[in-house]
């Protein structure tokens, strides 16, 4: 697990981290210590960055099967008290 915070990139959001993690991103860390509220922490690259501008300006373009999948996944990450972070 990365300890320097400043290296990641963390959201709350599950669209924007289902879109990233579609795009082959990889998730780091899911932050469960509030147990209400998890955060999605990314390795910080200036092609994950690139993503995230993209997104939000809703120029980001992706398979939709894909991006399906990758919700699902996170979901059972989040609510899967097994799973545990690399």
């Amino acid at each position: 697990m990365i300890t320097d915070k400043s290296k990641l990139f963390i959201s709350d959001n599950l669209i924007l981290a289902s879109v990233l993690k579609s795009k082959g991103f990889e998730i780091v860390n899911i932050n469960k210590e509030n147990p209400r509220h998890s955060f999605f922490e990314f390795l910080q690259t200036n092609e994950l960055a690139e993503a995230v501008r993209s997104y939000w300006s809703r120029s980001l373009l992706l398979e939709p099967i894909s991006f399906a999948l990758s919700m699902k996944e996170l979901k059972t990450m989040l609510y899967d008290h097994s799973f545990q972070t690399l």
